[in-house]
């Protein structure tokens, strides 16, 4: 079975993350190199308090990565997810923010668009309980 491009993506992504992890030894004493990749479920859109500088992007202070980076210690933290993105524009605008020295990422992408894996329509949603009881 082939994948589609956007699984791929997601999986090279992860793939370098799970790398990054393994081949850093005394990075990850000192804490992660942690950065932040992905569309509006990333950049905490809807959770308001937005950086004035992440322009449509709606970074939020109250984003899961900006909360999760506050409460551990990181060696350095970038945030680059933006309101908006699709797994194409992940690959193409925000992969440049990892380095040799990432040690940490998260990644969403595509989350609410329409036929992906991970959205939920409600026809979709109210016939869950039914699939699985079947």
């Amino acid at each position: 079975m082939r994948l589609p491009r956007p699984y791929l993506v997601a999986f090279g992504a992860a793939t370098f993350a799970a790398a990054s992890l393994l081949g850093s030894g005394s990075a990850s004493a000192a804490g992660p190199d942690y950065v932040a990749l992905g569309d509006s479920y990333s950049s905490g859109t809807g959770a308001g308090n937005y950086d004035p500088n992440s322009g449509s992007c709606q970074r939020s202070a109250n984003a899961y990565p900006n909360l999760w980076a506050a409460s551990h210690a990181t060696s350095s933290y970038k945030f680059v997810a933006c309101s908006g993105a699709t797994t194409t524009t992940v690959a193409s605008g925000q992969l440049g923010a990892l380095s040799s020295s990432t040690t940490l990422v998260s990644v969403t992408a595509a989350a609410t668009t329409p036929g992906s894996p991970t959205s939920c329509r409600p026809a979709c949603c109210s016939r869950t309980p039914r699939a699985r009881a079947g």
